[in-house]
């Protein structure tokens, strides 16, 4: 049970480093294979749950989009919070040999550091191993946002290469956001728009992200204050493949997730000082993140 728990603990590492782009992995291949069987994909599914919410976060900076041309640059900051039994529990199932066969509530990946023990015929015994107790994931991302006419291009791009087994870490992101309200709520104080962004995290071939999002945005803008609330959609893909020792060779084992909470809701405020801009936005339910951005609009 050490070695398992000392695994598990690599693999929360490994992800929060691609998130924080921070530091660099060693022996990659012998600690991310927790699970190689029947259980591999329910105890990391949570993980592309988490990373789809945090990368769909924070997108919308300020309410309404310009007419006039406007550059804005913003450094975007989440905080995934892990605090439904959805994310830290899923069913696993005892290994094909194991008699009788059972089904028992075990803690995923960002799940509770506690074991699970299923009793089997003869006294013999299989334990499910631990979670890392996660109660926290951080993300942070550069966006370039530019706006005319009412309608916004926004772009993320981030590039480094850790010279090492983890290879050259990408992101891209691009989204499209249209003021539509412009056309037939003139008089109003109020502004809606509609825009989507497709984004795209590779980490060598341990980790290969694609989200996708599409949502409403509706809220004031006024001299120094704007808040708005979002709905919408999103859907990410969590991809990977790596080599698992199995205590005679090496065997390869691929990852391919996806996200299951399509529902996107959120809601911001923000300030503007002059050309600076902060702000503050929480999306939901599973999980809960919450956002700060701060950037510059020239």
């Amino acid at each position: 049970m050490p070695h398992m728990k000392k695994r598990n603990l690599c693999l929360i590492s490994f992800l929060c480093i691609i998130l924080n782009v921070t530091n660099q992995m060693a022996q990659i291949d012998s600690y991310i294979g927790s699970y190689t069987g029947n259980n591999k994909n329910g105890f990391l599914q949570p993980v592309a749950s988490v990373l789809t919410a945090a990368f769909n976060t924070g997108q919308v900076t300020h309410t309404k989009v310009d007419s006039n041309f406007r550059v804005y640059f913003h450094l975007i900051g989440t905080a995934s919070f892990i605090l439904s039994d959805k994310l830290k529990y899923f069913n696993a199932t005892t290994p094909e040999n194991f008699l009788p066969a059972q089904t028992v509530s075990a803690p995923t990946v960002l799940g509770p550091r506690r074991s699970t023990i299923v009793s089997g015929i003869n006294g013999t015994a299989y334990t499910v191993p631990a979670g890392m107790g996660v109660q926290l994931l951080a993300l942070a991302l550069p966006q370039l946002a530019l706006s005319y006419a009412g309608t916004e291009l926004t772009a993320r791009f981030f590039a480094y290469d850790t010279k090492d087994e983890l290879s050259k870490i990408n992101l891209l992101g691009v989204g499209l956001r249209h003021d539509i309200g412009r056309y037939f709520m003139k008089a109003s104080t109020w502004s809606l728009s509609v825009g989507g962004m497709y984004q795209k995290t590779k980490a060598g071939t341990y980790m290969d992200l694609s989200t996708y999002s599409g949502a409403a945005t509706v809220g004031q803008q006024q001299k120094h204050f704007n808040y708005f609330g979002q709905v919408g959609y999103q859907a990410g893909s969590l991809k990977g493949n790596y080599k698992h020792y199995n205590g005679e060779s090496f065997e390869s084992v691929n990852i391919d997730l996806k996200n299951d909470n399509p529902l996107f809701i959120g809601a911001g405020i923000g300030l503007n000082i002059g050309a600076l801009q902060m702000q503050l936005q929480a999306s939901g339910y599973e999980p809960i993140i919450g956002s700060f951005a701060i950037g510059l609009k020239f």
